[in-house]
């Protein structure tokens, strides 16, 4: 629908939407989830816990500790927890010792990244610049059932009679099946109901969106990008000087943009994200993961791909 690349093009014509670098933090968190999700077999489920303490490894530049957001750490926690929360210490411990760096990469690339991608273990945690085209379109998968379209910035040229000179159409290419592209889009909407982007529904955004906020170190970067069914639009709000900080999250910086915008360009009747014949939705408990019981008190109904659910 639109790009904005800068506040005035008079005074800069340097298009922030397609050449900055950025770090994009937590944004790029889903990115390690769905490599677990689409791995044959999967290696973890949305209610596979991981523990969630000070952890860290010794590297010949020195040891590397990944901190959580006011220093919390939160024990035994669900993959679910883990990306609603935004938890930092327990996705980038996930990665290492059992996913790989390799998978994410291999997969954020097939998703649309073009940016260099680093193999370390910062890179759960989005220490590798990317620009804001990219990583939005890569969003889109989750919204266009596992489909990747190419970005476009023509879609067709008129003469002066209005006859079709030139059309460009999106060349589509299946990179996760529509599984995985649905329980990612439904994990990311406990981010807005009851994680990190839930102001969102505050503001009154009431119709099914998933999402995802990101935050740099010192708050230099911040980061929303949302997707409903037909739309996915990325908002990064920061400084071309990479030492000043924007003071704010992205939930506070970013996220209320993405609102203002979206607000208006989704209209007609809701519509939701649809679920494939290989998903089954299960009652389990939130803390835990299990299945739930009678006895379960914090009772949750979570998406998984046929044959992964909890017996």
């Amino acid at each position: 629908i639109s790009m904005i690349g800068g506040r005035d093009f008079s005074v800069s014509q340097f298009n922030r939407a397609v050449q900055a670098q950025r770090s994009p933090g937590s944004v790029f968190k889903p990115f390690v989830y769905c490599a677990a999700f689409a791995s044959n077999p999967p290696i973890a489920t949305p209610t596979s816990i991981i523990k969630d303490e000070p952890w860290g490894i010794d590297r010949p530049d020195g040891r590397w500790e990944p901190k959580n957001f006011y220093g919390r750490h939160y024990g035994q926690v669900t993959v679910r927890k883990i990306l609603t929360k935004s938890i930092n210490t327990a996705t980038a411990r996930f990665m290492y010792e059992r996913l790989g760096s390799n998978r994410v990469i291999e997969l954020a690339k097939s998703m649309g990244i073009k940016s260099p991608l680093a193999s370390v273990p910062a890179l759960a945690l989005g220490a590798s610049g990317v620009n804001l085209t990219e990583i939005t379109s890569a969003y889109g998968v989750w919204a266009n059932q596992g489909l990747h379209a190419a970005p476009i910035s023509v879609k067709y040229v008129l003469d002066k009679n209005d006859i079709l000179l030139k059309e460009n159409t999106p060349k589509t290419i299946r990179v996760i099946n529509k599984n995985v592209a649905f329980l990612m889009s439904y994990l990311m909407g406990g981010v807005i109901d009851e994680g990190t982007g839930r102001s969102l529904r505050s503001m009154g955004f009431d119709r099914p969106v998933a999402g995802k906020t990101g935050t740099t170190n010192d708050e230099a970067d911040a980061w929303f990008i949302g997707l409903v069914p037909d739309l996915v639009t990325g908002v990064w709000v920061g400084f071309d000087d990479f030492s000043k900080s924007t003071r704010h999250t992205g939930a506070r910086a970013a996220l209320p943009i993405w609102y203002d915008f979206m607000k208006s360009s989704v209209d007609g009747p809701v519509k939701d994200f649809s679920v494939p014949e290989g998903v089954v939705f299960v009652d389990v408990d939130a803390d835990t993961g299990r299945k739930a019981t009678s006895n379960t008190t914090n009772v949750i109904r979570e998406a998984f791909i046929v044959g992964t659910e909890p017996r």
